[in-house]
């Protein structure tokens, strides 16, 4: 009996997790769309901020 308890325990914290997860996503989703901003529209400037790196031109073999 303690071990199915257990298991429902478990299961019902997983579910609590998720709901606060998805939950908290929507809540931040619906704040970002009252204030205006189109997070899809907005650029990054440089790559740092996106954390992508800088393509750099490869040298020919005969060059290394």
């Amino acid at each position: 009996m303690a071990s199915a308890v257990r298991y429902v325990w478990q299961g019902a914290k997983v579910v609590l997790a998720l709901a606060t997860l998805i939950g908290s996503a929507l809540y931040s989703a619906e704040k970002i769309d009252r204030s205006g901003l189109n997070a899809l529209a907005v650029r990054a400037m440089d790559p740092p901020t996106t954390g992508s790196i800088a393509p750099q031109k490869s040298k020919r073999p005969s060059e290394r």
